[in-house]
């Protein structure tokens, strides 16, 4: 009970609905975290097993899953103002305007990206043009569909890419590629990560080509694509 004289302090003068506010705002905070690792450690013991551990610890995990949901349903269903469906399609509605403001700027300072409904239809057409294909094993994920901020994988490798424009001022302007390596979780990455930038098109799609599918190492890359050779080495810790 590490916290109680201090939750007893900041509600000593609250009325009765200052304090259900904030037993609702605090209950929510802890309990996504302790949903969020509940579904993780539910998952790895799913998967991999725990030895030395009671023939009933699974279920004992996906019980603390199922809690911790209900007890968070109770708490919305009880104080949210409106329906959750409702401010589910609100968060939605303003992540899909959004994303669309960075593919219009994206469009406005790249022209080889205005005859694309999304930069993954750029990415998989300009490798047509360029005789190379992007195949099925290869996971995308893009971040803000429909524009350049995307994640290309298989379960060794991973390619991020984004747009930086003018208005940043922190990269070059151009494609930002980043190269790594999976970790065997593939979660995490391992070793250095590589960062280049430029602005064609055609060199992100022949680095994403070379990386992910014919498993060129990182210098050969630098040596056929120059604008790789000056990235920034960074350093999983």
């Amino acid at each position: 009970m590490a916290n109680y004289d201090e939750y007893r302090a900041l509600a000593a003068n609250a009325s009765t609905e200052q304090k259900v506010a904030i037993l609702r705002s605090e209950s929510k905070r802890v309990l996504t975290t302790l949903h969020g690792f509940a579904i993780l450690v539910h998952k790895l013991v799913e998967e991999r097993g725990v030895p030395q551990m009671p023939p009933d610890f699974i279920e004992w995990c996906k019980r603390l899953v199922n809690d911790t949901e209900e007890l968070t349903d109770l708490i919305e269903g009880l104080f949210d103002q409106k329906h959750r469906d409702i401010l589910r399609k609100e968060r939605e509605d303003i992540e899909r305007n959004r994303a669309e403001e960075f593919w219009k700027e994206e469009q406005a300072e790249f022209p080889e990206l205005q005859n694309y409904s999304s930069f993954i239809e750029a990415v998989k057409q300009t490798a047509a043009q360029l005789n190379v294909s992007i195949p099925g094993n290869v996971e995308i994920i893009n971040v803000f569909y429909p524009s350049v901020m995307s994640v290309f994988s298989t379960t060794e490798r991973r390619v991020n890419i984004q747009a930086v424009l003018p208005k940043h001022n922190v990269r070059p302007f151009g494609y930002a590629v980043i190269l790594s390596e999976l970790a065997a979780d593939e979660l995490n990455t391992k070793g250095p990560k590589h960062e280049g930038s430029t602005k064609s098109l055609h060199e992100v799609v022949l680095v994403l080509y070379h990386w992910l599918v014919d498993k060129w190492d990182l210098e050969k890359i630098r040596t056929n694509h120059e604008w790789m050779s000056n990235g920034t080495i960074f350093w999983q810790r």
